[in-house]
């Protein structure tokens, strides 16, 4: 994915004279924050929500939003980040009360419980950075511009993130 500041700046321009050209920001970027509530959530129709949630509030805001020159996929990250955090919080209580049923799902949850636990080892930004380059398949580049530092602090957030997810796992080599 690549990000053209122009374009963004373009669709946010239009959207903000007339709602329905939204749309366009929805299509542009649904996939990369889709895949990021997937990997929130651990479950598909929950990501599915949790990403329609992202944009009814982009949506909501919008009037609101002011022009920064930082990529609009940045903005839509941290509405997503505040809105899975939000949502973690009401599963942790609902969980405490009702466990779910996993019993169907081909080792699914299980695996996201535990890329959710290792991602939970990590400080904020260095998780984010670590989902944006292998969840959402970001460029080191692009990872740099939606969190607003260096190309090599973004490098180093993702080769630190491996390195202690290797330890975490017990795989402390380096292939």
């Amino acid at each position: 994915m690549t990000f053209d500041l122009r374009e963004d700046r373009k669709l946010i321009t239009a959207a903000q004279a007339n709602p329905a050209a939204f749309s366009f920001v929805f299509g542009r970027y649904y996939g990369p924050i889709f895949r990021y509530c997937v990997l929130r959530t651990g479950n598909s129709g929950d990501a599915e929500d949790l990403a329609m949630d992202v944009f009814t509030e982009a949506l909501t805001a919008l009037p609101r939003f002011r022009w920064e020159g930082r990529p609009l996929l940045a903005w839509l990250f941290a509405i997503a980040r505040s809105r899975s955090t939000s949502n973690a919080r009401k599963a942790a209580i609902r969980a405490s009360v009702a466990p779910a049923d996993t019993s169907s799902n081909n080792g699914v949850y299980e695996a996201s419980v535990e890329v959710r636990r290792l991602l939970g080892k990590l400080d904020a930004p260095t998780a984010e950075a670590l989902v944006l380059r292998f969840v959402v398949e970001c460029s080191f580049e692009e990872i740099a511009a939606l969190q607003g530092i260096a190309l090599s602090a973004a490098k180093m957030r993702v080769y630190r993130a491996l390195a202690k997810a290797r330890r975490a796992m017990g795989n402390d080599d380096e292939g």
